[in-house]
């Protein structure tokens, strides 16, 4: 029952992905554990292209499928026992892929853009086609300082991600993460 209650509380309830509230606790774990183990880090932020068009176009319940097939593909993509994804805000998520380095967290983001553009959601028996935008950091442990802040490293996404909207949308943009 209380762990009933305990996953209620980290989970996103329409995608089943972890929630905002996880990432805030969790992230701060896998830094931790990127610095002790000497391993890198990556993080995507991703978002759905025109996102509101396809509520406005085929209505929210079909908007609500969307996301939940959208976190149905990433979770076919990333490695089921290390890497996790969280919704972080509408049609906005984080992946966080643990012991990734740059090159390989820009394959792997590659082979999800492609399989979302591929692949049409099916709501009602009508095909919707989406795409998405990602922007992609890696975190080197040697750059990692007592006050690091995780949300230098969401930022650094955020701003790769935005770089990728503006460069035509389904595409992915990004650089290994730099202090300051």
């Amino acid at each position: 029952s209380n762990e009933k209650i305990r996953k209620l509380s980290i989970t996103d309830p329409l995608t089943g992905c972890y929630n905002r509230n996880y990432l805030s606790r969790q992230l701060a774990k896998e830094i931790t554990r990127t610095q002790r183990y000497q391993t890198p880090i990556s993080l995507v932020l991703t978002d759905i292209d025109f996102f509101k068009k396809v509520n406005d176009t085929f209505g929210h319940s079909a908007g609500d499928t969307v996301l939940v097939e959208f976190v149905n593909t990433i979770h076919r993509v990333i490695r089921k026992d290390l890497d996790w994804v969280t919704r972080y805000g509408g049609e906005e998520f984080v992946i966080v892929l643990p012991e990734t380095a740059y090159d390989q967290a820009c394959q792997c983001t590659e082979r999800l853009r492609k399989k979302i553009a591929d692949t049409p959601v099916t709501h009602d028996e009508v095909p919707i086609s989406i795409t998405a935008s990602f922007g992609v950091t890696c975190l080197d442990p040697a750059l990692i300082t007592d006050d690091f802040s995780t949300d230098r490293l969401i930022d650094t996404a955020d701003h790769f991600l935005y770089q990728a909207k503006e460069n035509g949308r389904n595409r992915v943009e990004g650089s290994p993460f730099k202090p300051a």
